[in-house]
């Protein structure tokens, strides 16, 4: 698996290993045991190492090495017990509630300022992490509903009149929105997506901004075909998701990268761009990218330095590369339980020559946060 099949290269690696590169401990990473190769556990490569052959598979370590990740727990994969105990809910509802305090202080020093679309939905998303009063509050709710009807604007009005269809129970009802698939089985991370649940998945498309609707059947299925897709899955520990980008005018597959570094420079390659932004305030957001050729980088608010633990699988074939992708979940939200919740997410494929593809509702292929649709977890009907 870890060499090159006919007509297709793959790769696996960890997009981001913790923390600071430590030569002795990357040396012969090792990963938790619940996302697997078809040799086994699949491996941590440390920047700028090889993928491992065939001929030379990653031994295994007797002891997984502790890890300090910053703002995270200290754990022993191979014991399974926690050396230290950091309570991050605790600290992400602080945080959450200082936030809250500042927007208060802000309203009463500058009501104007407060009335900013991006503000007033920023506002909206501390009073329901918080569960302040003030957001059940007829107020809280009226000024909400203001901004979904307001108009000239663009993007800020359509983010709006989402957070109440989720608050009122209505997400099966909003359009802009792609459900994320319950396993209790990880998938084998191989990049060929053939794993149950991902047939089951609902399939989110991104297209050309010029794609039109066509009235033939025909045309309606050529052009499905070309859409670029992507699929959602999650469980306790990671949140999956699988890539399926086609070529159709290319019969020869890409090369896949031996080498990788930190957050490479993808601008020039074909690639996907995920935006996710976790808790819904619409003004931070985790950009996530995956290339062709398998090099990653990762950014929380256009910060370079957030460093989350992933893992990649990028499998390219003839008309087509795939990539599946396991993002341990303490990397991107304080929520221990992701079912019924709800994420704003966009999506975009850039290409080289300039054919990109785009899920967003403004139709734009820029990474705008007032352009996102909802990622929702299996079982979501409100607005937590």
């Amino acid at each position: 698996w870890w060499g090159n099949d006919v007509g297709a290269q793959t790769a696996a690696w960890n997009a981001t290993p913790f923390g600071v590169v430590n030569p002795v401990r990357d040396q012969q990473p090792t990963m938790h045991s619940t996302v697997v190769s078809a040799s086994g556990a699949l491996p941590l490569a440390a920047p700028d190492a090889p993928v491992p052959s065939t001929s030379d598979e990653p031994s295994s370590n007797s002891k997984a090495p502790v890890v300090r990740t910053q703002d995270a727990t200290l754990f022993d994969a191979n014991a399974g017990q926690m050396s230290a105990v950091v309570d991050r809910s605790s600290q992400a509802l602080s945080a959450d509630v200082a936030r809250h305090q500042l927007l208060h202080a802000t309203q009463i020093q500058s009501p104007v300022l407060l009335a900013r679309p991006d503000l007033e939905l920023r506002q909206f998303s501390c009073d329901r992490l918080t569960q302040s009063t003030v957001q059940s509050s007829d107020e809280g709710l009226a000024r909400l509903k203001h901004l979904a009807s307001a108009g000239p604007l663009i993007g800020w009005p359509q983010m709006a009149q989402q957070e109440l269809g989720l608050w009122f129970g209505h997400a099966s009802g909003l359009r802009w929105t792609v459900a994320a698939e319950s396993t209790d089985r990880p998938p084998l991370l191989d990049g060929t997506l053939n794993d149950p649940f991902w047939q089951r998945a609902n399939v989110m498309e991104l297209t050309e901004l010029d794609a039109t609707t066509q009235t033939t059947q025909t045309t309606q299925v050529t052009q499905a075909l070309q859409a670029t897709q992507i699929r959602w899955a999650y469980d306790h520990e990671y949140l999956y998701v699988g890539i399926i980008s086609p070529r159709p005018n290319d019969d020869t597959p890409l090369p896949v990268a031996e080498r990788r570094g930190y957050d490479a420079d993808l601008s020039g390659v074909d690639h996907v761009q995920l935006t996710l932004d976790t808790d819904r305030d619409y003004c931070t957001a985790i950009e996530l990218g995956i290339a062709a050729d398998g090099r990653t980088y990762d950014r929380c608010c256009g910060c370079a330095d957030y460093n989350p633990k992933w893992h990649v699988s990028v499998r390219s074939q003839t008309g087509q590369w795939t990539a599946e992708l396991a993002i341990e979940l303490d990397a991107l939200t304080t929520q221990t339980d992701l079912s019924g919740k709800a994420w704003a997410v966009s999506a975009r494929r850039l290409q080289p020559d300039g054919n990109h593809q785009s899920w967003s509702r403004l139709r734009s292929h820029a990474a705008y946060l007032n352009a996102s649709g909802l990622l929702l977890f299996a079982g979501t009907t409100d607005s937590q």
